[in-house]
């Protein structure tokens, strides 16, 4: 979904699994990161990981307009 609710759609061949680990992500937020397949072994950089927990938190708090405001502006 997209910031105004209206579906996005997926064209990619792994698109069943990421929708999947989408909908799981507020009950588990490094789902995507688990997917190794994708993301290889992120998921296992506590530093990468640090970083990437706020920011997902931003997302689905702020949106993605938002979020990439404030990173821009801490850099």
């Amino acid at each position: 979904m997209d910031e105004q609710g209206r579906p996005i759609e997926v064209v990619d061949r792994l698109r069943d699994s990421l929708v999947a680990t989408a909908r799981r992500q507020h009950e588990d937020p490094l789902a995507f990161l688990a997917n190794r397949e994708v993301f290889g072994d992120l998921v296992d950089d506590e530093r990468f990981v640090a970083a990437y927990l706020p920011v997902l938190a931003s997302l689905h708090h702020k949106g993605a307009r938002a979020t990439l405001e404030d990173l821009v502006e801490s850099v």
